[in-house]
């Protein structure tokens, strides 16, 4: 049987871990995985298997008394066969994209997670004994997948960020060791990209860049690539519900507009149907065998797939479809976090405003809005906030943004 161990690392931090997959058997005693540490969430969640309990990962930032009451629910539930027949860990939703402002909770298979760890490794060329740095966090399923498992079966020494640490120190681990692979969210990559432009600062170039969990614009890479010269880049796609690791887009040649999400890994088919429905041999438990919706509209472009945008946040003004990226990646394009969220009006359904935490020059926009856009598609608003409301994982809260202006 193949051994999983990695080295694990963070501030005055380090430790080997090795998972016992010999010794595993099924288990019907939950535990609750949920450390502001990163560190100490590793090093909870490999415990946690090693002792043949399930692993309930949540996400740190949420309330205590919701936590419980998470798993609270699931040991009442757990006569379910899904948690009784094999060893299973327990991955949440950022609790963004659903109904209702809970995470929601899905069971998945030890190995095929670690098969979908092995199928993302396997995408980025990955061979074995990586020194990866991983600045993301650890209770998003992303984090568990990738960012342990992915580690466990590289036998990589993974270096961890604290939440409390940041760009700063992403820059000084990149000026000390030649990493084989970075990991970044669009929104980490920007931040990166403006840190690094104002500070002159000696930087080892990763070998591959792996930046993933929302949309991106060729612009970002194109700012990136400036800095790190002799890195490759990829753009991965993916979902909780579906491994979480779907597919992935080696980024070659620099074009215009929003980054295509590339191929579908080993285990993942997919179809179009409006919205991009994805079979995978490593979802959660009971949405194996059949097509699931994603609720993202997809384009098809030359054989290559792009997100238009999600269906629940079409904006219909007049009964027209806009979707908030195709204006949202003008302003990316320009280096101007904005968001565009529908407002309801009684006169036109919905609006369109822009939310940005960038002062803007209200004539210079509209006039190359007014270039590049129809004119129903035009922000009838502008609004300056201080900060966008974040996931875990950095992406923006569009429910809550939304809610913030129309309670």
């Amino acid at each position: 049987m193949k051994k999983y161990s990695a080295i694990f690392k963070s501030t005055g931090k380090s430790k080997k871990f090795d998972l016992n997959l010999d010794l595993l058997e099924r288990s019907e005693e939950i535990q609750l995985v949920s450390r502001k540490s990163r560190f100490n969430t590793v090093h909870e969640y490999i415990d946690c298997v090693n002792q043949n309990k399930i692993p309930l990962v949540v996400n740190a930032g949420i309330p205590e008394k919701i936590k419980y009451e998470i798993l609270s629910t699931l040991i009442a539930e757990k006569t379910s066969d899904q948690l009784k027949s094999i060893p299973v860990h327990l991955l949440c939703t950022s609790g963004t994209t659903g109904t209702g402002s809970r995470p929601k909770t899905f069971s998945f298979s030890l190995k095929t997670s670690l098969a979908n760890a092995e199928a993302h490794n396997q995408s980025l060329g990955l061979l074995g004994g990586e020194k990866v740095l991983f600045p993301l966090p650890m209770t998003h399923s992303f984090g568990v997948v990738i960012g342990i498992l992915g580690s466990l079966c590289l036998n990589s020494e993974t270096f961890l960020l604290e939440s409390d640490e940041g760009v700063q120190k992403i820059c000084d681990l990149l000026g000390e060791t030649q990493f084989d692979v970075l990991y970044l969210t669009p929104s980490l990559a920007r931040q990166l990209s403006q840190y690094l432009k104002r500070f002159d600062q000696k930087i080892i170039s990763p070998r591959k860049i792996s930046i993933g969990s929302s949309k991106l614009v060729y612009e970002d890479i194109k700012n990136l690539k400036t800095i790190f010269s002799d890195s490759e880049f990829y753009f991965t796609y993916g979902l909780t519900e579906m491994g979480p690791r779907v597919s992935t887009f080696k980024i070659v040649e620099i074009g215009e507009g929003p980054l295509p999400i590339g191929n579908p890994i080993v285990g993942v088919s997919w179809k179009v149907e409006g919205t991009l429905k994805i079979k995978s041999d490593y979802a959660a438990l009971g949405l194996r065998d059949d097509f699931f919706d994603t609720h993202d509209i997809i384009d098809v472009r030359e054989n290559e797939f792009f997100v238009r945008g999600r269906q629940d946040d079409v904006i219909n003004y007049q009964g027209i479809n806009i979707f908030p990226e195709e204006i949202e990646n003008l302003f990316s394009e320009r280096d101007i976090e904005a968001v565009v969220i529908g407002l309801s009006s009684k006169l036109h359904g919905e609006v369109p405003v822009v939310v940005s935490t960038s002062k803007l020059d209200r004539h210079k926009i509209n006039s190359f809005l007014e270039e590049n856009l129809p004119q129903t598609h035009l922000p009838k608003k502008f609004y300056v906030i201080d900060a966008f409301p974040k996931t875990e994982m950095g992406k923006i809260n569009r429910k809550a943004l939304k809610a913030s202006f129309e309670s």
